[in-house]
């Protein structure tokens, strides 16, 4: 009695108009490469969820049913349309005196969502930036390098707050192989913080590594053994963005472990 749903007999069905558009560029002589990307989509007949709290006993009379004090009443109306708007560009270069390449990815977004707040409508809106940067070797064939950056950024806005967080993830992996023998080293640092709990601001280095030997004819059997998270540094943090709400939180995985690897090309 203090879970309240009704239904909508005259409910619409959403629909969802979206469009876009993209250019791109390749120049093979110089090993570039660039594209930009426009997104958009709108929803007619948004559909969303009106939740009302009775601070007293009332009585519904389309219902013909009495709500008792502290119950939550829950149904579903068509509301304003519901729009993202986004974009991106992306950028390639292989830098001949090094033999490597370079990339660059900038990205934006933004979303406005109808919500109820009891019988108010009202809109949240979401900002989202991000920025991919990375390098790959190829001088080498006995070295490989390759370091990713990615730094997101968003912005969350209600009736009631704003929120904001920002996370940066830096990875490096380098892999080796010397005749038979290989290896590799894998190290992600990941900083994150929101404004809304500073208690799961996070500073996480993860660091991967393994080590392995080829056998037999052609060098077919392979056998290494790895560890990950030698650092034994698990933990996770997220700000998850729902219609009208904002929920924070912090996981744990599996921590240190190592493995052995027996791998055949036939």
């Amino acid at each position: 009695p203090l879970s309240l749903q009704a239904g909508d007999p005259g409910l619409k069905l959403q629909n969802d108009l979206s469009g876009s558009a993209g250019f791109q560029f390749t120049d093979v002589k110089k090993a570039l490469s660039f594209s930009v990307r426009l997104n958009g989509s709108y929803t007619f007949n948004y559909i969303a969820s009106q939740r009302i709290l009775f601070l007293e006993e009332t009585y519904l009379p389309q219902y013909d049913y009495t709500a008792r004090k502290g119950a939550q009443f829950s149904t579903q109306t068509n509301v304003g349309g519901c729009y993202k708007l986004g974009g991106s560009a992306d950028f390639s270069q292989q830098i001949a005196s090094l033999r490597s390449t370079v990339s660059a990815t900038i990205g934006y977004d933004f979303q406005q969502t109808p919500y109820f707040l009891d019988e108010t409508l009202c809109h949240s809106g979401r900002h989202a930036l991000s920025f991919r940067a990375g390098f790959e070797s190829g001088f080498s064939s006995k070295v490989k390098l390759n370091i990713r950056s990615n730094t997101s950024m968003s912005s969350y806005t209600t009736q009631k707050e704003t929120a904001q967080e920002l996370r940066e993830q830096l990875t490096a992996r380098v892999d080796l192989r010397f005749g038979k023998y290989f290896g590799s080293v894998g190290t992600l640092y990941e900083f994150y913080c929101n404004s809304r709990s500073h208690a799961l601001t996070r500073h996480n280095v993860i660091l991967n590594a393994s080590a392995g030997r080829k056998f037999g004819k052609e060098n077919r059997l392979g056998l290494s053994a790895g560890v990950i998270d030698i650092l034994n540094r698990p933990d996770y943090a997220s700000t998850v963005f729902e219609t009208d709400y904002m929920r924070t939180s912090s996981i744990s995985y599996l921590g240190r472990y190592g493995y052995l690897r027996v791998a055949y090309t036939f």
